[in-house]
């Protein structure tokens, strides 16, 4: 117990707080769908999460509650996450694993038991999600907040959320049903935190620049590129509605961090691509001289 308030007392008060709102987000939208038998058309769960009766009955209240409720989610993810944490701290993990070898087998084997039974009994289907979820706003939310504050920050989700889950919101209105070429083979739902986590890597990211990344030898900007490209292949591969989402995400990311999402920013980059464009201006590093 103590271990863990250590943990929680580690997590900056603005990353605390969205973790609580997706804790509670999505064990009330877990509580009413197991409530309801049989689904109803419009199920309460429908002001939480998309519809296609999002934008047409003003269901707005699940713009932005759409990226606080988790999507179901396998033992996967987590293994992979602690196995990054892992190799970022690979020192820390070897040193406890010569004195604490016993102990490091007790917590993580009766950890995974742990969330097994989280996720089959206390929150069904989602619980492996919700874990995911926490530990992804936990490590990009806390970085990003130690450089911008709390009130960014959450500015910062808002505006990515109410972005991302109008888009999603406008595909479900919008493109004729049946929905499965849109949501993918698997009936992908449009719900989650997915988009948020996306954009906070993508402005980790721009936010390195030219930087390398500790251990992993790339530079900040072509990581931003990768995730364009992850996204991409989402897009192509699996979900188009989630695809773009996680596009847009990074677009809005983009905007946020570099400023061009003022008008007149923008219109002095667009100004400047053009005269580049048909001057074939070159920049010369250096001085006046």
């Amino acid at each position: 117990m103590n271990q863990v308030q250590r943990l929680w007392g580690m997590i900056t008060p603005g990353a605390r707080g969205l973790m609580l709102v997706v804790i509670i987000t999505s064990a009330l939208f877990n509580w009413i769908t197991q409530a309801a038998s049989p689904p109803l058309s419009l199920a309460p769960t429908d002001w939480l999460t998309l519809h296609p009766a999002t934008l047409p009955d003003l269901r707005l209240p699940a713009l932005l509650l759409n990226s606080a409720v988790v999507a179901p989610a396998g033992p996967l993810g987590v293994l992979i996450f602690v196995g990054i944490a892992v190799y970022f701290f690979l020192d820390l993990a070897r040193a406890l694993w010569r004195a604490r070898r016993n102990e490091v087998l007790l917590y993580g084997l009766g950890g995974l038991l742990a969330l097994s039974l989280f996720d089959a009994l206390i929150l069904p289907g989602m619980g492996w999600g919700l874990v995911m979820g926490l530990l992804l706003i936990a490590w990009f939310g806390v970085s990003m907040e130690r450089r911008w504050g709390a009130r960014r920050l959450i500015e910062f989700v808002l505006i990515v959320a109410l972005t991302t889950n109008t888009l999603g919101a406008l595909f479900l209105w919008l493109v004729p049903h049946p929905t499965a070429p849109l949501l993918g083979a698997g009936h992908a739902p449009l719900q989650g935190v997915g988009a948020v986590i996306t954009a906070l890597m993508g402005a980790w990211c721009l936010g390195l620049g030219r930087r390398r990344v500790a251990l992993l030898n790339v530079t900040g900007d072509k990581l931003f590129k990768l995730l364009v490209v992850i996204e991409g292949l989402h897009l192509l591969l699996t979900s188009k509605a989630l695809g773009w989402m996680g596009l847009s995400a990074l677009l809005t990311s983009w905007l946020l961090v570099t400023g061009r999402w003022r008008p007149e920013i923008l219109k002095d980059h667009l100004k400047l691509w053009r005269l580049r464009a048909r001057r074939r201006l070159r920049v010369i590093q250096g001085g006046r001289r």
